[in-house]
């Protein structure tokens, strides 16, 4: 029992550590992509031939496309796993960034940053829901100021590196598009990571109560063995006699929505037998 205990605790550990790299991972990315835009405009100037204006026009369908998709991802949030939305999210950020490395013409450029804009959002909400489920009240304050501080640096960091190699040519390629193509195949890779690995607290006692009462069925339909599983029969015993009250009072809100279910429908055979009785005398 003690090792099973210690094997479910390890494997508790491994998930929310997976979890939380995976989330300042995705983070740092997508505070990464949020703030390099700034640093590229120069290039962008030069290669699309545009101006001030226009890259004001870049920035506000960045930030309008966020502020508008924001209500539908934290909706979204709340209703479906967290490592499906983080999934989705990051692949919206892979089809904008190389959108707009392979972008030719200025609409081109801003279709894509809005696509960018859209991913951007996602992750915020997500975030939060991750960071405060896997963390107690005492100590969230701490980890969104971490969290922060990562995704500040990252953005220091990817800022400076295309401030340096954006207006170069390396093997031929603008240096401003391999830094969205590479950031683009990380997004994809993060993608990959946050369906498989982001997981939540109410996400593991979900599954942990599945494997128990699926186990509770299967010893209930085949029977119980008599000879190695004594122990274990004894330390699930509460877990056990939990799974099988919970089946009783569902069969009793059953029954009970059956029985309260042909009051009704009696009730409204009398109230008709009545209409018909009035008509029949008038």
């Amino acid at each position: 029992r003690k090792k099973k205990m210690s094997q479910q605790q390890s494997n508790k550990k491994e998930t929310y550590v997976s979890s939380l790299v995976v989330i300042a991972l995705a983070y740092s990315m997508s505070s990464s992509i949020a703030f390099i835009f700034p640093s590229v405009f120069r290039s962008f100037e030069v290669h699309f031939g545009i101006g001030p204006f226009q890259l004001g026009v870049l920035t506000l369908c960045m930030w309008m496309t966020a502020s508008i998709v924001s209500p539908f991802w934290g909706f979204a949030a709340d209703n479906y796993p967290s490592s499906i939305i983080l999934s989705i999210g990051m692949g919206i950020l892979a089809v904008g960034v190389f959108g707009v490395s392979f972008s030719r013409t200025f609409s081109e450029l801003a279709i894509f940053v809005s696509i960018v804009g859209s991913g951007v959002s996602c992750v915020s909400p997500v975030v939060q829901i991750v960071v405060s489920d896997l963390f107690s009240a005492r100590s969230r304050g701490k980890s969104f100021g971490i969290l922060g501080l990562i995704g500040a640096f990252a953005s220091l960091l990817t800022s400076s590196v295309s401030l340096q190699i954006s207006d170069k040519m390396i093997f031929g390629v603008a240096g401003w598009k391999i830094i969205f193509e590479i950031f683009g195949f990380i997004c994809i890779l993060l993608s990959f990571l946050s369906y498989h690995f982001v997981r939540t607290t109410s996400f593991i006692k979900n599954k942990e109560n599945s494997q128990i009462e699926n186990n509770y069925l299967d010893r209930k339909k085949f029977g119980y063995n008599n000879n190695n599983d004594d122990d274990e029969n004894d330390n699930n015993k509460e877990d056990y006699f939990r799974i099988e009250k919970k089946l009783k009072k569902n069969k009793i809100n059953e029954k009970e929505k059956e029985e309260e279910k042909v009051i009704i429908d009696e009730e409204e055979q009398k109230q008709e037998g009545h209409k018909e009785e009035e008509r029949e005398e008038d």
